[in-house]
């Protein structure tokens, strides 16, 4: 009996040394990677990196981050750039630039010695000093070219002869319809023949083609019949040599005596109803879509805030108009709704740096409008090729960086057309432009 119980309390005392050791020897071991997470908690998680921009050419292998450092403790040294192509290869390079509280910096990275071929993305990760030791932190922010990637190609790239960079791993973007759309008329250039990066044209149609004069009354609006509609706009049709069998793209610009854009002002208005309004509206892109029964048809609508504040009146009010402007059928019988995405501000003027915002909030507002039967409708931006608030007297042309960096947004949704508008009286200056200015990825002409 005694025997029996010494053994079972050496056998317990043996358990409980065994644990004991072991718990000692699991500490020895996570005791340093708990220190090392405690050193990042420290400081990572207080820095905030946000790259604002991003865009690369496949032509030099070269790709260009603006990354801001926003407010936040730590001692960055460096960062990590992780970059991936759309078949999966990626690399991590280093990159020594110093950034400061506050303080937004270009960075460029020469990938041409790791094999990688489109790419699809970026990631960021600082390089923290803490306690004489370097230690990589998380990636803190990701850039997406868009679907498989966004490249643009250089000087006389386009469709005039150049080869597909991509090999046989082509992931083609949202948006290879990129088109350039004068009022009245076509562009009197062919995009095929001048290495212009564009893939197609269409035509803007004045209000007037459809009995929405400059001069008219809110009452002469209402008035006209559906036969006087329909006999204007094939004048118009008849006058510029369109083929009404086309299946180019078509934006109707009603603009006069009442934009779309101010539809919700009729809202509790004592003389005007807002539903005969919209019908009005409706009736004649109807009949537009009854002469034109092949072509791509856009309705023209508005831009809202400048700086792309969703929370300001300007983009309340309207956005209201639009969706009772859709519940009542305006947009029944199109193809497309222009959110008006012209870029307002010049480089090193303040609200430059609301671009991305401003595309953001277009894009994403206009993409909640519906069909009187809830059917959400396709959205068509339009871009412009100069800027429209202008610090000097001569309007002043928007940057490839510029432009590029707004189609690489526009990439990122949901969106098969897009196109540029430019007054026809400046033809010569649009196909200048887009022989140097490249809008279209370079993806999109590979067979």
């Amino acid at each position: 009996m005694i025997k029996r119980g010494l053994s079972e309390v050496v056998t317990t005392v043996l358990i409980i040394l065994v644990v004991l050791a072991s718990i000692a020897i699991i500490w020895v071991a996570v005791k340093p990677l708990l220190q090392i997470g405690e050193e990042l908690d420290s400081g990572q998680f207080s820095v905030s990196l946000q790259i604002t921009k991003a865009n690369y050419d496949n032509n030099t292998d070269i790709v260009g981050v603006n990354l801001r450092r926003n407010a936040g403790t730590g001692e960055v040294v460096a960062f990590q750039i992780v970059l991936i192509d759309i078949v999966g290869n990626s690399a991590i390079v280093r990159n020594d630039t110093l950034i400061q509280e506050l303080e937004e910096k270009e960075i460029f990275v020469d990938y041409s010695s790791y094999g990688l071929d489109n790419l699809a993305e970026i990631g960021i990760a600082p390089v923290f000093l803490i306690n004489g030791k370097e230690k990589i932190g998380s990636i803190v922010d990701v850039w997406k070219f868009g679907d498989g990637g966004i490249g643009f190609l250089g000087e006389g790239g386009g469709n005039n002869g150049n080869t597909c960079p991509y090999g046989n791993n082509i992931i083609f973007p949202n948006t290879c319809d990129v088109r350039l759309t004068l009022q009245g008329y076509y562009p009197q250039w062919n995009s095929n023949e001048v290495g212009i990066d564009l893939t197609g044209k269409g035509i803007v149609f004045h209000g007037s083609s459809l009995e929405a004069n400059f001069g008219d009354s809110i009452d002469d609006f209402l008035s006209y019949t559906e036969s006087d509609i329909r006999i204007s706009l094939r004048n118009y049709i008849q006058n510029r040599g369109i083929d009404p069998l086309t299946d180019d793209l078509i934006i109707l610009d009603i603009e006069h005596p009442i934009h779309p854009s101010d539809i919700w002002t009729f809202e509790n208005d004592p003389v005007y109803n807002q539903i005969d309004i919209i019908n009005n509206f409706a009736i004649r892109i109807r009949v537009a879509r009854e002469e034109l029964p092949n072509a791509k048809i856009a309705v023209y609508l508005s831009p809202l805030d400048k700086v792309g504040d969703r929370n300001s009146a300007i983009t309340i009010n309207r956005m209201r108009g639009f969706r009772t402007a859709g519940q009542f059928g305006m947009f029944d019988y199109a193809d497309y709704i222009i959110p008006v995405m012209y870029q307002w501000f010049e480089p090193n003027t303040p609200n430059h740096d609301t671009l991305e915002q401003f595309t953001r909030m277009h894009i994403e507002e206009f993409q909640t409008l519906t069909n009187s039967v809830g059917t959400s409708m396709d959205v068509l931006p339009l871009l412009g090729i100069v800027y429209r608030e202008n610090t000097t007297e001569t309007e002043m042309l928007i940057t490839s960086e510029d432009q590029q960096f707004q189609m690489s947004v526009v990439q990122e949704y949901n969106i098969n057309l897009t196109s540029y508008w430019h007054h026809p009286n400046y033809d010569d200056l649009s196909e200048n432009y887009f022989k140097s200015v490249k809008v279209v990825p370079a993806v999109c002409f590979c067979d």
